[in-house]
Formats: C-alpha cells, sequence, structure tokens
C-alpha cells in the first residue's frame, strides 16, 4: 500500500484541479441566454428568437445574477432569428446562421408568445427540452403578450439583456412572495397530471422595463385560455405560494374616513378534501398574519378598533379567493390551482375512478381565514 499511497494522492490532485469541461472554450460557443418560441406569421411553421451573448474579458471574480461565464463576462447581446416547418427544421437553420457551436447551459428564460400558447399550445416545446441534454434545471418559462421577436429586440433599460431582466424580475417578485417562478420541469410536472391545468407568468414591457402582467392560465392541452389579471395575482398567491404576500389599503371599520394599508403574509396553508353523498368537498384554511404598514391620515384609534379590523381583512379575502375559485369552475372550468394533487394524495381510490375535469365546476368550497393584526403601535391608540 506504501507503494501506490504517492500514486494515489497524485490522482485525486490532479483530479480536484482539472478545470470545467468548457473553461478553455468558453469564448468559442455560441451562449444562447434565452429563447422564444412564436408561430411564423402569414404561414405555417415555428419560429425560434432570442439573444445570444457577447463576451469580453472577465473583470473579477463571479459577479451576481449570470453576468458571468467560465472565465469570460456579458458586455451585451445580439438577437436572432430562425423559422421552419418544425422545430427539427428551425433548429438546423439556427445552427447554419451562428457562427460558433450553441451552448444552451446558460440560457435563462423560455418565452412563448401569447398567439403560439393559444395555438398550437406549449407541450410540445417543453417536451423536447425534457428530452433533450444540456438546459438548466432552474430554466424558466413565462408567455409574453407581444410576438417573441419583437419582445426580444425591445431595448430595456433595467437590465443587460431581456433573458436576464426576465430571471432577475420574476426571481425577486417570487422571493417578495408576489409571483410564483415557474420552471419548465415543474411545468411538465403540471401536465403529466392529467385533467388538471397550470399557471405560468405572464409578461410585457411597459415603461421599457419587464413587468409581469398576471398569470396565464394554461388547459389540460397546454393551451393558453384565459389570463388572470395583475389585481388578482396576490389573492392567487394565497392558493398557490409558499410565501404569498399582498399589500392592499383597508377601510378602517369604525373610521370610514381612515384607509390603513396592511401587509398579509401567508403563515400556513391547509387544504382538506372528502366526499359526501357523491359530492366532492374542498376545505381551505389560511392562517395569515396581517401588519399595519401606516395610516393614511393620523386619527385617533381605540383598541376596539383592531377586532373589525382584523375581520375585515379575513372577509374580504375570504370573498376574493371565493371569486377566484368560482371563476376557475365558471369561465377557465379547470383547476389551475393544484386541488387534483390534494384531493388525489387524500382519496386516492375515489380519483382513479372520476374525471377530475369533468367534476371540478361542481365541486363544494368553503374558505376560512384567520389573521391577527401585529405592529398596531403604528395606530395612535388612545386609552378607552
Amino acid at each position: 500500500m506504501k507503494k501506490y499511497r504517492v500514486l494515489i494522492i497524485i490522482i485525486i490532485i490532479s483530479l480536484i484541479l482539472t478545470g470545467c469541461w468548457d473553461y478553455n472554450d468558453v469564448n468559442k460557443r455560441s451562449i444562447t441566454l434565452s429563447v422564444g418560441v412564436d408561430n411564423v406569421h402569414n404561414s405555417k411553421g415555428v419560429e425560434f428568437s432570442g439573444e445570444i451573448a457577447r463576451l469580453g474579458p472577465s473583470k473579477g471574480g463571479k459577479e451576481e445574477g449570470g453576468g458571468q461565464i467560465g472565465s469570460a463576462s456579458i458586455t451585451s447581446s445580439f438577437t436572432f432569428v430562425s423559422k421552419g416547418k418544425d422545430f427539427e427544421e428551425a433548429r438546423a437553420n439556427y445552427n447554419n446562421e451562428i457562427p460558433l457551436n450553441d451552448f444552451s447551459g446558460a440560457t435563462r428564460a423560455v418565452v412563448f408568445s401569447k398567439e403560439y400558447a393559444k395555438d398550437p399550445g406549449i407541450d410540445s416545446y417543453i417536451n423536447r427540452v425534457i428530452n433533450l441534454f444540456g438546459f438548466r434545471s432552474a430554466l424558466l418559462i413565462a408567455v409574453s403578450d407581444i410576438p417573441t421577436n419583437e419582445l426580444f429586440n425591445t431595448k430595456i433599460k433595467n437590465d443587460i439583456s431581456i433573458g436576464h431582466a426576465i430571471e432577475d424580475t420574476l426571481r425577486h417578485l417570487s422571493e417578495e412572495g408576489n409571483i410564483v417562478y415557474k420552471t419548465i420541469y415543474e411545468t411538465n410536472s403540471d401536465i403529466l397530471l392529467k385533467d388538471v391545468g397550470y399557471l405560468i407568468p405572464y409578461i410585457g414591457i411597459r415603461d421599457s422595463s419587464i413587468s409581469v402582467l398576471g398569470y396565464a392560465v394554461m388547459s389540460d392541452y397546454s393551451k393558453l385560455i384565459d389570463i388572470i389579471k395583475p389585481n388578482q395575482v396576490s389573492t392567487v398567491n394565497f392558493l398557490i405560494s409558499k410565501n404569498a404576500v399582498q399589500r392592499k389599503a383597508y377601510k378602517c371599520p369604525i373610521h370610514p374616513t381612515q384607509d390603513i394599508s396592511v401587509k398579509t403574509s401567508l403563515k400556513k396553508r391547509k387544504i382538506k378534501t372528502s366526499t359526501t353523498n357523491n359530492s366532492i368537498n374542498i376545505d381551505i384554511v389560511l392562517d395569515l398574519k396581517s401588519e399595519i404598514q401606516y395610516p393614511y391620515h393620523k386619527q385617533l384609534h381605540s383598541k376596539k378598533d383592531i377586532e373589525p379590523l382584523e375581520k375585515s381583512i379575513e372577509n374580504r379575502i375570504t370573498e376574493d379567493v371565493l371569486n377566484i375559485i368560482k371563476k376557475s369552475q365558471e369561465d377557465f372550468k379547470i383547476d389551475c390551482f393544484d386541488f387534483a394533487r390534494y384531493f388525489r394524495a387524500q382519496n386516492p381510490e375515489v380519483y382513479k375512478n372520476i374525471s377530475w375535469k369533468e367534476e371540478y365546476p361542481n365541486i363544494n368550497f368553503t374558505v376560512k381565514v384567520k389573521t391577527k393584526l401585529i405592529n398596531t403601535n403604528l395606530l395612535e391608540i388612545y386609552k378607552d
């Protein structure tokens, strides 16, 4: 063993010191930052568009937000467009036009145009990515309100590229509890659960910046069927997000002229499903925490004002949640809030023998919201 010990140590050190497989030739690759998928205008086929990074010498250590690739930094980007009768032909045309071998491992986002998401739908492209090697597991997806070629050729002021702006915007909004960041692999999991829909971020450009415009509602065939507007997003997040946050102004019940800004956060969500008399019941309990941000006007309050304000918050959120669920049952006619996963886990035998899509519009929902106001010292309270 003593004879081989030195040899073993040399081999281990060699493996540790070996660099990344593409470290030396990153400047010899076309680094794809983002991809758009759209219909070909006035003809059948698919159009790929997106951004390719322009690389320059690194100025130092690793940069935040993906601005560094290997030993090079992203200095800017240029756009591309390729078309074909199908994915293979469009991809071949893309390969013929780029000067270097493509590297998709740095791709930040895949964006579908609204028209492509409506017809033919996004499941074919998602299946393509899932079965190809080289894409990031955190690759996010979104739907754009404008053609993707137009999206990627718009100048923005809030990031180095459209792809980075989309990822950075959705990531920080997700961390703040304002949107659900959706990856292409999570979406594939939704597609595999039959008879249900799902939600993905709906984006656009406003004031030369990437902006979230709501959620795209996707059917069980992965086609866009409707849009959930920005003023309904925070309500939806109470049903699907792990860290949902809502900021709204409430009228103080005791002082009708007083508005109070309140931040409400999700502490715990409990969903219980059952069946009675051939009916499906879903009970939702939302345990929330509410914080007073500030009162709109300086006004003396009593401690007795707090409980009615809590009740007002509970009633409003309860009503909003029931309304968005009703909209999904009557307008969308699809479960896009993941209730099927709860029912399947809690009632596996029943789930096997029903069509969830057919049953969903008739499900009985009850919603109970509980909240407690903290930091009430921000109100000027007098002694009763």
